[in-house]
Order: C-alpha cells, then sequence, then structure tokens
C-alpha cells in the first residue's frame, strides 16, 4: 500500500469517528432536554409520562413567565391616530395699488391696478375686480374686498 493510500485512509477513519462523536453528543443533548430526570440518574417510575404531557406542562411553565399574558410571537396592533386633513385657509387677496389720486371738494376719485389692469376712475362705492372704493384721502384710500378692508397710499417716484 502506498503511503497517500494509507494517509487518505486514516483520514477517512478519522473523520468517521469525529462524525460519529458528534452525533452521540448531541442525541445525548436532546435526550437531556426532553427528559432531564432520565439523564441526571433518577429513578423512572412506572407512570412515564407522554411527550405530549411534557410539551404542555413546559408551554404552562413558559406562559407562566410572560408577563400581563401578553403573546410576545402575536403582539397587539398599535392604535393608529386617524387621518385628519384640514382644508388650507384660503390665502388673504394682495391689496391694489393706488395709481392716481384726483381731490377735489365735490367728487374725488382713484385709479388702481390689481395683478396689472387698471381701473377706470373710480368714486366712492365704485368697484373694480372685487375691490370696493370705501373712502378717499389725498393721499391714500381705503378699499375693501371679502369683507377685508386695506389702506392703501401712492407710491413717492425714487
Amino acid at each position: 500500500m502506498s503511503a497517500a493510500r494509507t494517509r487518505n485512509l486514516l483520514a477517512a477513519v478519522l473523520l468517521g469517528a469525529c462524525g460519529l462523536y458528534l452525533g452521540v453528543r448531541a442525541w445525548s443533548a436532546v435526550q437531556t432536554v426532553q427528559n432531564p430526570a432520565v439523564s441526571a440518574g433518577a429513578a423512572i417510575s412506572d407512570e412515564a409520562v407522554a411527550p405530549v404531557e411534557q410539551a404542555l406542562a413546559l408551554d404552562g411553565a413558559l406562559a407562566s413567565l410572560i408577563p400581563d399574558g401578553r403573546d410576545p410571537l402575536h403582539p397587539k396592533p398599535r392604535a393608529r391616530r386617524p387621518i385628519t386633513r384640514s382644508t388650507p385657509k384660503p390665502k388673504p387677496p394682495t391689496p391694489p395699488g393706488l395709481r392716481m389720486v384726483l381731490v377735489d371738494t365735490v367728487s374725488p376719485v382713484i385709479q388702481i391696478s390689481v395683478t396689472g389692469a387698471l381701473s377706470d376712475r373710480l368714486k366712492v362705492g365704485e368697484s373694480f375686480r372685487g375691490w370696493t372704493v370705501d373712502s378717499i384721502a389725498a393721499t391714500s384710500a381705503v378699499v375693501s374686498k371679502d369683507e377685508l378692508s386695506y389702506t392703501i397710499s401712492l407710491r413717492r417716484a425714487q
């Protein structure tokens, strides 16, 4: 027999012995977990306990360790807050620009611009694009829209 063949045979025998040893250790561990009284050398009673009864007793012991009867494998779903969708508050309208004021003692008039559009000459009480003229002063006017009043004044040239 050659040396290589002898080494291969010795390695196979050694691997087989290790596998057998590990198998016996695993079987012994399983037996110890399933029936600790037998593995400790205690006497076996005539009334052997069925594996199903052992499992039920083990389940009962584990259940007594869980606080508040809570099941760790099936937790209660968390309470979710209801989704409330609020309608956004409407933005207040942008006040118009005061372009011209003509003041006299009989009928003062103004001209306003709303989003780039110029009005005709407006007197107190008249409207342009929803904006109503409430009062006119020498350099300012009070206009209102949607129950909101704004005082607008002339811009000074710079």
